[in-house]
């Protein structure tokens, strides 16, 4: 990486101080310059290698924050630190089609490699208003850190919201709003408050026919370090549930039943 570079590849703008920008040669910037706006002091910006931010601005409100792009990212959106001591975060490979992403007063948001997001999406450590509880006259909505794992795809206009984790190969349904973790991986949530609605699952960036090689399967579960059989004895859905099981659970909730009214 370079730390300065001609003015045509970003410009600042601002009050800001100490502001530290380092783009690799090989990064592609829109052809007006990257816009950096900062009104506080000794703010980073880190550009890897390969990476695409020709849609991209940079905002810094506040001091001492740091925001990371690994390489072979490809972003379009607004990116935002409100306030001092934040942490953006993005992985390598990372795709973001159009997003505002913002971290609040010393948090911050990871989001980790190969993962795909479409336009609408919006990521926020924080509520930016505060909501105060009148009778201890103190803020009950504090901003809370964002980490998101790697090969997650989110659909149009997702919402991921404060405090929230999510874990690898998720899928994320459009319109969605996700203001809790999950608490697991390799499924789809979807909804308003995004729940999980399908387990056992994991998304191709590729739109794939019926007629796939096998030895395709094999370098991609590899890929992903999924073992299948662990997925074929234990990974059900509520209704596929063994009946056998439903049964006897049944006979001893009877058989209490029948102790007690003796």
């Amino acid at each position: 990486m370079r730390e300065s570079l001609p003015p045509a590849n970003y410009k600042i703008s601002g009050t800001g101080t100490n502001t530290t920008v380092k783009i690799a040669d090989t990064a592609v910037l829109p052809p007006s310059g990257l816009d950096i706006t900062t009104s506080g002091d000794s703010n980073t910006l880190l550009i890897g290698k390969n990476t695409d931010i020709r849609g991209m601005s940079m905002q810094f409100y506040g001091s001492g924050n740091k925001v990371i792009i690994e390489r072979g990212a490809r972003i379009k959106g607004v990116f935002i630190c409100k306030g001092d001591n934040n942490t953006i975060h993005i992985g390598h490979h990372v795709e973001f089609v159009g997003a505002f992403v913002q971290a609040e007063y010393n948090t911050e948001i990871v989001v980790g490699a190969w993962g795909i997001y479409s336009t609408g999406l919006v990521i926020r450590s924080g509520d930016s208003h505060s909501v105060v509880d009148i009778k201890s006259l103190k803020r009950i909505n504090q901003p809370k850190s964002i980490h998101i794992a790697d090969r997650v795809w989110a659909g149009y206009n997702v919402s991921i919201m404060k405090g929230v984790e999510i874990q690898h190969d998720t899928i994320i349904g459009a319109s969605s709003v996700v203001t809790k973790s999950p608490g697991e991986g390799r499924c789809i949530i979807a909804g308003t408050p995004a729940k999980v609605v399908k387990r056992g699952v994991f998304w191709e960036k590729r739109s794939l026919g019926d007629n796939v090689a096998e030895s395709f399967w094999d370098a991609s579960l590899k890929f992903r370090d999924i073992d299948r059989a662990v997925y074929m004895n234990d990974i059900r859905e509520p209704a596929q549930r063994d009946w056998k099981t439903v049964a006897l659970w049944g006979a001893v909730i009877i058989s209490l039943a029948l102790h007690l009214l003796r």
